[in-house]
């Protein structure tokens, strides 16, 4: 039982981290301004301000993130189909001046559903194991029930029965006092799946997924963290230089180019260069153009190779824009994403169709940290079994 919490735990670690990273919630993945396509004198009034971009001022000790996004991914084969969406929103605070997690107070809450129809995986093995017959092979290897077999054209049922799926995970992460808080529930497990897990994991599987359902609540201590990722520099301040410097980097490449350069480059990927240079500062956008759908085609379809099981590529939408702000001294303020991509194709001889869209924004600046009152109740999942009425281990 300790074994199966103690990987648990540290995918709800990786979960909460990628959720400070990466996050979201009610984003529309756009920064507002007049943008007029980049041309000589836009753009070099423009690289002026963000040749030497910053993040936080020299004398400023705080800074803060407040992110949030929204994302929607679906794959549809043969008439079946599966999905994966996620709302997430985190508000972080730095201070520089303290050291590693005590430096640092977040809150981040992400919201996953997985939905998946019966039998998708087993439409999917059979289509490759009759398009690998007809490549003139007998079987090959696929992941069984009982671990990977030779599986042929008759592959139902070579593969575990998972039903159908329609999972709704829940998380919400804190970091305060130099310790991390994760805490949350998983609905929608299905009886399949519960008895698949029992079967090849004992009781301690269902123990595991009994604590899901009926909610967690884990505390990880600084030292923990520290021992999970190996990194003895982990305790060391927050280099904000280092942060600057990355974002110098990347910003710099533009400003040692011309505009004309610029455009040929992005256009050999169908984007294009958009520029607001107003009084609160310099707005930067990048956005795919009409040609972009055959422009990327022909990249993805080229980057194939002939033997891929993939023919009849189509990209129907594919809609992509970037945003980056900056105010009128040259300090990073914002970015936001927005994506709608659709894709048809031939996949091992059936139809196949993939949908992407979503939205996400960055704000850089001082974050409204809101965190329980009390974290009372949450116990350290690594340590020896503790009743559920302990405090947070400090």
């Amino acid at each position: 039982m300790k074994k199966l919490l103690t990987v648990f735990c540290s995918l709800c670690l990786a979960v909460m981290l990628f959720a400070l990273s990466a996050c979201g919630g009610s984003a529309d993945g756009t920064i507002k301004g007049d943008y007029k396509e980049a041309d000589a004198e836009s753009y070099a009034a423009a690289m002026e301000v963000v040749s030497e971009p910053k993040l936080v001022k020299e004398d400023q000790t705080t800074f803060g993130l407040s992110v949030k996004s929204d994302f929607e991914a679906s794959v549809k084969f043969d008439g079946k189909s599966v999905s994966l969406s996620e709302n997430e929103t985190a508000n972080v605070a730095v201070d520089t001046e303290k050291e590693g997690l005590e430096g640092i107070t977040a809150a981040a809450n992400a919201e996953l559903k997985l939905k998946m129809d019966d039998k998708f995986i087993d439409t999917v093995v059979a289509a490759m194991a009759t398009a690998n017959a007809q490549d003139g092979a007998d079987t090959f290897e696929a992941d069984g029930a009982d671990g990977a077999g030779e599986v042929g054209e008759d592959a139902e049922g070579q593969i575990p029965d998972i039903g159908k799926i329609d999972v709704t995970a829940k998380a919400n992460a804190y970091v305060s006092a130099g310790n991390v808080y994760v805490d949350g529930n998983v609905k929608g497990i299905s009886d399949k799946l519960k008895a698949l897990a029992t079967a090849n994991a004992g009781e301690e599987a269902a123990d595991v997924i009994a604590t899901l359902e009926e909610g967690f609540k884990y505390a990880f201590p600084q030292e923990m963290i520290v021992a999970l990722i190996s990194s003895s520099d982990y305790s060391a301040k927050i280099d904000v230089s280092e942060i600057s410097a990355t974002i110098k980097g990347l910003v710099g490449s533009l400003s040692v180019m011309d505009v004309t350069t610029v455009n040929t480059v992005l256009g050999q990927y169908g984007f294009k260069l958009y520029i607001d240079n107003g009084a609160d500062g310099v707005k930067i956008k990048l956005a795919t153009t009409a040609e972009a759908k055959t422009t990327i085609t022909a990249l993805i379809t080229s980057s194939l190779g002939t033997d891929a099981p993939v023919s009849e590529l189509a990209l129907n939408k594919c809609d992509i824009e970037l945003y980056v702000a900056f105010d009128a001294e040259g300090y990073l303020t914002g970015i936001a994403l927005n994506v709608n991509v659709n894709a048809t194709a031939k996949v091992f001889g059936k139809t196949a169709e993939l949908n992407v869209k979503g939205t996400a924004n960055v704000e850089i600046g001082l974050a409204d940290v809101k965190l329980p009152s009390s974290f009372e109740g949450y116990v350290n999942p690594m340590a020896a079994e503790q009743p559920a009425d302990e405090g947070a281990t400090n």
